[in-house]
């Protein structure tokens, strides 16, 4: 069935025409298209902003209006109700969903009914005056086990979020309205993924399928494990035993029969100590205490989390590839010279290509994401980047 049959995306937005906006001349600059559901709770001028978008746009588009609290999953559930085909998905309006992926997602699921929910690897970038491509962000394999508490081990042993896959309807609904039960919005998207793997299995198919913008979508509150924790433990301890009370129902009411209840709970508790012990490791724990004890305002100290989280092993070779003064060097001595020619590796890659309004675009692909990209596709790599750029082309 084609995707225009089969498939609808959402596109919640919240006072972002500008994004919004790129979006959707971006997916109206495609091959293949589907019906958009623009889930709007923004604000007077960005509303009316977003209705002329919409009317504009080559794409079905349907804009519907929410008042300015609801928040966000309340505001994916409304949309997952609307909606009447019978796979959708959901798109951030500063993210970027790539249409090519779509049929063989959606005929994936069509034959395989044991799978709830399908997507690929998702990559992470920035837009300024460049389109930088940082890394693979998601590439984790497929939960496919039987056992639907041996998939919620793998998700929450290497989380990765599924919010954006590719779902059959039904189930997206069903989930988002358990998801409901819980208060923060941390809790809503764990809570969620965790009722997705218990419900069914899901795959990760060997496509480039979503680019999830580095930058953000802006600030919240109770939405990390460590913001939470630093904001509101009490809370955080609250919610999860709300989370565990759900979670634990559904795996009862899903089997198998032969574990206990105490068994269940137990092995979830464990599995929840294991999806935080990747935000909390020892290193980081003893940054938070010193900070605490300082103290430090818990604004400062998560900034300060940041970087510790994602930080890349260092070393000389690091420093020279980070070191705008030698590349000053190289530029003016030894124009020629590249760091491949030393044994180093380039940290970022750049190449210029046109646009789909003909201006001229340079794109910088991080190693990162190329290195990941050559394990990915194997001697393909470079030509999976070029398709890449060249599919970004209609998102400016």
């Amino acid at each position: 069935m084609p995707a225009a049959e089969s498939f609808t995306l959402l596109v919640p937005t919240y006072n972002r025409p500008g994004e919004l906006g790129r979006l959707l001349r971006y997916l109206s600059r495609q091959p293949i298209r589907f019906p958009v559901i623009v889930l709007d709770s923004s604000e007077g001028p960005a509303r009316e902003a977003n209705a002329r978008l919409a009317r504009m746009s080559a794409t079905p588009v349907e804009v519907v209006s929410f008042d300015a609290s609801i928040t966000p999953f309340e505001k994916f559930g409304r949309g997952a109700e609307r909606t009447q085909t019978e796979f959708c998905a959901l798109c951030a309006d500063d993210d970027i969903l790539l249409p090519e992926a779509v049929p063989a997602l959606t005929e994936f699921l069509a034959g395989h009914p044991a799978i709830v929910a399908a997507h690929g690897w998702y990559f992470g970038f920035s837009l300024g005056t460049d389109l930088a491509i940082t890394s693979m962000a998601y590439r984790g394999p497929s939960l496919d086990d039987e056992d639907p508490l041996r998939r919620l081990r793998r998700l929450l042993g290497g989380y990765e979020a599924v919010t954006y896959a590719v779902y059959r309807t039904e189930i997206l609904r069903q989930v988002l309205q358990e998801a409901g039960g819980v208060r923060s919005l941390l809790g809503r998207e764990l809570l969620g993924a965790e009722l997705t793997a218990v419900l069914g299995q899901v795959a990760r198919l060997p496509v480039l399928y979503y680019g999830r913008a580095v930058a953000g979508s802006g600030p919240h509150i109770q939405w990390h494990p460590v913001e939470f924790l630093l904001s509101s433990p009490e809370e955080l301890l609250a919610e999860y035993a709300r989370i565990r009370e759900v979670v634990t129902a559904w795996l009862a009411k899903v089997g198998p029969t032969d574990r206990s209840a105490e068994d269940t709970r137990r092995v979830v508790d464990l599995l929840h100590l294991r999806y935080l012990s990747e935000y909390v490791t020892p290193g980081i724990l003893d940054y938070l205490v010193d900070g605490v004890l300082g103290p430090v305002d818990p604004g400062e100290l998560l900034r300060g989390y940041w970087p510790r989280l994602g930080r890349p092993p260092g070393g000389p070779l690091a420093a020279l590839r980070r070191s705008a003064v030698l590349r000053a060097i190289r530029d003016r001595v030894a124009p020629r010279l590249r760091l491949a020619h030393l044994g180093l590796r380039p940290r970022v890659m750049t190449c210029l290509a046109p646009t789909a309004s003909g201006a001229v675009r340079r794109y910088r692909i991080h190693a990162d994401f190329f290195r990941e990209a050559r394990a990915l596709y194997g001697k393909g790599g470079r030509e999976a980047v070029e398709k890449l750029a060249h599919a970004l082309a209609a998102y400016e």
